[in-house]
């Protein structure tokens, strides 16, 4: 459950791209995961969920239900939650398909800054989510997640 929390969250810092001008794939994938992020700290699963496609599948069998429902009950669960999320790279395949690389740390306190980290007890993790373009919105088709070190944030 912790992980389903945290992979959204990181994915959070992928759907509607405001962006003006011609189309960059790729700024359109990191303006979707800031969305996330920004949907992650507030707790809006709705938001979270319109950000998963359809045909999500994660390493432990869940589907896009069943991993909106896990975030649900994270968020009941959980009143105090803080996340960091780091995107450190973001690997296009073609105009359709993407790789981004983050790291979300979540604690029960607010994390300033991945200095923190150092000081504090929070669950650290490194993400590997596979986008695709779906009806001119990235959603989230599958993730990858190991456990992370502080170091990986900084």
């Amino acid at each position: 459950m912790l992980v389903a929390a945290a992979s959204l969250a990181a994915l959070a810092s992928c759907g509607k791209c405001s962006c003006s001008g011609p189309a960059d794939p790729e700024a359109e994938v990191r303006a979707t995961m800031q969305t996330i992020q920004a949907a992650a700290a507030t707790r809006r699963v709705s938001i979270l969920k319109d950000h998963i496609s359809e045909d999500y599948r994660d390493p432990d069998g869940r589907d896009r239900q069943a991993l909106a429902g896990l975030l649900t009950f994270h968020y009941m669960r959980h009143r105090s939650h803080h996340v960091l999320a780091m995107v450190r790279e973001v690997v296009m395949d073609g105009d359709e398909d993407a790789r981004v690389e983050a790291y979300a740390a979540l604690a029960g306190q607010k994390i300033n800054a991945p200095a923190d980290l150092a000081n504090m007890s929070a669950n650290l993790f490194h993400f590997t989510f596979f986008l695709r373009k779906e009806d001119g919105d990235w959603r989230c088709i599958r993730t990858a997640w190991e456990r992370a070190i502080a170091t990986d944030f900084l």
